[in-house]
C-alpha cells in the first residue's frame, strides 16, 4: 500500500496515472531532448558549413596580394581603391570580416542568444550587388575577379556567372552587370535546388528556424491530476483496457471496450471525487531517505527528473514489495483452507474404532459409523465435510476448483501458490510501461 488508510487497489490505480503522468513528461523530455540535440547539431553543421566557404572565400582574396597597390580585396568603397587599399590577411577587414579565430570551432563559445537570424532570414547577409562595378582596373593589378576579356581567362570572358561565398556573391562575365543577392528575406532564398545559388544559405536558414526559438524547450501538456485530460489520454486508456480489464494488446481497438465504465468505477467520474480518491492521497506520500534522497520528501517537492527517477524506482519497489508480502499472504490463506478439511478429518480418525473415544470428538464435528473402513470408523460427519470443502473451494484450495490467474514477473511466487496460473507474458506497448508488480496488486485485490 503506497500510502495508510487507502486501499491497495485504489494505490495500485493511483500509481498508473501518476506513472502514465512521470513516465510520459519522462519520455516526451527524453524524445525532444534527443530531438533537439539533433536539430542543434544539423544547424551547428549546416553553419559551420557556410562559414566554412565564406572564410575560404575571404582567404583566396586577401591571399591574392602583392602590395596595398597590388591586391583583390580592399577596405575602400570607391572606384581605383583596390589600387591604393588592398589588404593581405582577413585580420586587416576588421568588422568586415568573417570571424575565423578558432575558439567559435569549441561548444564552449556558443552565444547564449542566435540573434544572426529570423524568421524573415539571415540578419547579417544583407543585399549586395556582388562584384560588379569597374574599379578593379588593370593597374590593380587582380585578375581573380575580372570576368571579361584580359581577365581570368585571358583573352576571352568567362561563359557563366562564377559564384563565390557559396554564392552570396557572384560575378558576371560583363564587370558593369549586377547579381543581386539578398539572405535576409526567406522568400527571396528562392527554391531548396541545386541550381539555386543560395541553396546553403537555404538550408542554412532553415535549420536555424528548426531551433527552439527560447532557451527553454517547451514540452506538449500533459497533466495526470486532471481527470478530465487522463481519461482523454490515449496511452491511459490502452492501460486500463490492458491492466483491468485483461484485453491483449492485440485485441485493443479503438473502440470504448468497457474502458469508460472501468475508469468512472476505479477512478470516478467528477475532478473532486478523482482527488480525494487519489492525488490527495498521494500528496502525502514520503520518499524516504533509503530511496538515495537527501531526507525525506512529499512527494509534491521532488522538483527535477534525477529524484523524480528515484521516486519512481523506489515506488516501484513498495509496489514489488506490497506484491509479495499479497501473494505471500493468500499462499498462506490457500494452505490453511486447503489443510481445513484434512485436519479435521484426521483428528477424528485418531479415535479409530473406539465409539466412547469418537463421541468425546462429536464437538469437532465427528461422528462414528460402524459401517466405516477399519481404523477409521470415527470420522467426519458429512454436513460438515461438505461446509469445510465449500469454504475451501471459496477461497481456491487445493481441493477447490476456482483457479486464480496472475500476470507479472513473480512467477516463482506463483508456481509455489496452489491454484495459480502463469501466463508467461509481459504487458507493454512501446508508449507505455507499466511495472508488472503493481498490476499484482490490482488482480490479487
Amino acid at each position: 500500500c503506497l500510502s495508510s488508510g487507502c486501499s491497495r487497489q485504489c494505490d495500485s490505480s493511483a500509481v498508473v496515472s501518476n506513472k502514465i503522468c512521470a513516465d510520459r513528461t519522462n519520455n516526451t523530455l527524453k524524445t525532444r531532448l534527443g530531438t533537439e540535440a539533433s536539430k542543434a547539431v544539423h544547424a551547428a553543421s549546416a553553419a559551420e558549413f557556410v562559414r566554412g566557404f565564406i572564410t575560404e572565400f575571404f582567404t583566396v582574396a586577401t591571399g591574392a596580394y602583392a602590395t596595398n597597390s597590388q591586391g583583390c580585396i580592399t577596405t575602400g568603397s570607391t572606384a581605383g581603391s583596390g589600387a591604393a587599399t588592398a589588404v593581405d590577411t582577413i585580420a586587416k577587414l576588421g568588422t568586415d570580416g568573417p570571424d575565423v579565430t578558432a575558439t567559435k570551432a569549441r561548444d564552449d563559445s556558443g552565444a547564449t542568444e542566435l540573434d544572426f537570424y529570423d524568421e524573415a532570414g539571415l540578419k547579417g547577409l544583407q543585399t549586395t550587388t556582388g562584384i560588379a562595378d569597374s574599379s578593379l582596373k588593370d593597374d590593380a593589378k587582380c585578375n581573380l575577379f575580372k570576368a571579361g576579356g584580359g581577365g581570368i581567362q585571358q583573352s576571352a570572358a568567362i561563359a557563366n556567372t562564377i559564384n563565390f561565398a557559396l554564392g552570396f556573391l557572384g560575378r558576371d562575365k560583363a564587370e558593369a552587370t549586377t547579381t543581386p543577392r539578398d539572405c535576409t528575406n526567406q522568400e527571396k532564398l528562392g527554391q531548396a535546388i541545386d541550381t539555386n545559388p543560395l541553396l546553403h544559405y537555404k538550408t542554412l536558414h532553415t535549420a536555424l528556424m528548426g531551433l527552439a526559438p527560447q532557451n527553454t524547450i517547451t514540452i506538449p501538456k500533459f497533466d495526470a491530476t486532471q481527470l478530465a485530460e487522463l481519461t482523454s489520454d490515449t496511452n491511459f486508456i490502452k492501460a486500463v483496457k490492458t491492466h483491468f480489464l485483461g484485453i491483449k494488446t492485440a485485441q485493443i481497438t479503438t473502440e470504448d471496450q468497457g474502458s469508460t465504465a472501468k475508469i468512472n468505477q476505479i477512478y470516478k467520474e467528477n475532478q473532486g471525487d478523482f482527488n480525494s480518491a487519489f492525488w490527495e492521497k498521494l500528496t502525502k506520500i514520503k520518499i524516504p531517505t533509503a530511496s538515495w534522497i537527501d531526507g525525506d520528501k512529499d512527494i509534491s517537492q521532488i522538483a527535477n527528473l534525477e529524484e523524480t527517477e528515484i521516486a519512481l524506482n523506489y515506488l516501484k519497489q513498495t509496489a514489488h514489495s506490497a506484491a509479495v508480502a499479497a501473494l505471500k499472504d493468500l499462499q498462506d490463506k490457500l494452505k490453511t483452507q486447503a489443510n481445513k478439511v484434512k485436519t479435521s478429518e484426521e483428528e477424528c480418525n485418531e479415535a479409530k474404532d473406539d465409539k466412547d473415544e469418537c463421541v468425546k470428538l462429536e464437538k469437532q464435528g465427528c461422528v462414528y459409523n460402524p459401517k466405516g473402513d477399519s481404523g477409521k470408523k470415527c470420522t467426519l460427519k458429512p454436513e460438515v465435510k461438505a461446509q469445510l470443502e465449500k469454504e475451501s473451494q471459496e477461497t481456491g484450495g487445493a481441493d477447490g476448483k476456482k483457479e486464480e490467474k496472475y500476470t507479472g514477473k513473480l512467477w516463482d511466487v506463483c508456481e509455489k501458490t496452489p491454484r495459480c496460473k502463469w501466463d508467461g507474458k509481459e504487458r507493454k506497448d512501446s508508449s507505455f510501461y507499466l511495472n508488472k508488480k503493481i498490476s499484482l496488486i490490482a488482480v490479487v485485490l
